[in-house]
């Protein structure tokens, strides 16, 4: 299911810090490594004394509407994480990123 070019994402009803630096995972497929780096339970990242905010691109729907419910639904649910169903060549600039 090849998705559509991608409209933009509400990115400040997204995250809960915009001025926070951008982590792309492009291909994340069920988006585990980039969860376990936005819980920031065996690494820390900053830039700029910032830590980041996290977003999976995955082209493939039913991963990411898997992946957001388990972020959304998770009992350590961030501000900092979200996963997007795009198709990268064709939605990187409509994404707004």
């Amino acid at each position: 299911n090849m998705p559509d070019a991608h409209a933009p994402e509400q990115w400040e009803e997204i995250y809960d810090d915009l001025s926070k630096p951008l982590l792309v995972d492009i291909g994340c497929a069920k988006g585990r490594w980039i969860e376990h780096m936005a819980a920031e339970t065996s690494v820390r990242l900053e830039l700029g004394g910032k830590t980041f905010n996290y977003c999976g691109v995955e082209i493939y729907g039913p991963i990411v509407e898997m992946a957001n419910a388990r972020r959304v639904g998770g009992a350590s649910a961030q501000g900092n994480l979200h996963y997007v169903h795009a198709n990268i060549i064709t939605s990187l600039k409509s994404l707004e990123l």
